[in-house]
């Protein structure tokens, strides 16, 4: 009988262990996994926030740099502006003054929506210069031409209209909305809704979640500096004119 009970107690004892273990592991492994998401919400929050140097330094910027000297190259290959006599050489019937006129339209155009390195990389308009800049600040200027908020500032500037009230409150965030984490070794994809474009995820052109795509670094899990990391898709904010109406609470403005 006294074996009995013995027994009993240790089987009773392993199953203690295996439970206290098994929690064990699984809690490590919620760990494992809310880490990448807390990091990712940490540089949304510091992105809203326009803390630019605290959410660049939870970037890799590896690809970045590689893609700056990418753009610099491109902008090096562009042809050159055109001049009056360049449209008088193409339509030789066109009076002087219309050529004058429409190159006019044409670098006004530019000078408002042209811009493409000022569209990646917020206050940067030449090569030279975005070659030039050193890594942290150039991972700033790229956060700061992605921020929504940012970037219907410059266009409004642009357009010669004031900023509507509550234009810096409609950006601001909650807490980001984490669909899901898979975490393999060092590296880790974080599933999340976007926090400035909050569109409905079901039917033919629904909106899916976008992707986080984050490397461990020692202790420290680094976000990779994607072109679908801010905004899911490419798009250019274009203000076509100034208008008296405020954005909803908590809405951006159209």
């Amino acid at each position: 009988m006294p074996m009995y009970v013995a027994r009993v107690r240790a089987i009773s004892l392993l199953a203690i262990v295996a439970v206290c273990v098994t929690s064990a592991v699984r809690a490590q492994a919620d760990r494992v996994h809310q880490a990448p998401a807390a990091v990712l919400d940490t540089f949304f929050q510091a992105l809203a926030d326009e803390r630019w140097t605290d959410a660049a330094g939870l970037l890799d910027p590896t690809e970045l740099d590689v893609y700056r000297f990418q753009a610099a190259a491109g902008m090096r290959r562009r042809p050159r502006d055109l001049t009056v006599d360049d449209l008088l050489r193409t339509d030789p019937q066109m009076p002087r003054a219309v050529a004058e006129y429409e190159l006019e339209r044409t670098r006004a155009r530019r000078a408002t929506y042209g811009d493409y390195l000022g569209r990646e990389f917020a206050g940067v308009h030449d090569a030279a210069q975005l070659e030039s800049l050193p890594v942290r600040e150039l991972v700033i200027r790229w956060l700061q031409a992605q921020h929504p908020a940012l970037r219907l500032r410059e266009q409004l500037r642009l357009m010669g209209c004031p900023p509507p009230p509550g234009l810096d409150s409609a950006f601001r965030l909650g807490a980001l909305n984490v669909v899901g984490t898979v975490v393999r070794g060092d590296t880790a994809l974080v599933l999340f809704r976007s926090p400035w474009r909050p569109f409905p995820d079901s039917g033919f052109f629904g909106s899916g979640p976008q992707v986080a795509h984050l490397k461990r670094e020692g202790s420290q899990w680094r976000i990779l500096a994607r072109h679908d990391l801010v905004q899911p898709s490419p798009a250019s904010m274009r203000v076509e004119r100034c208008s008296d109406t405020s954005p909803a609470p908590g809405k951006p403005p159209r």
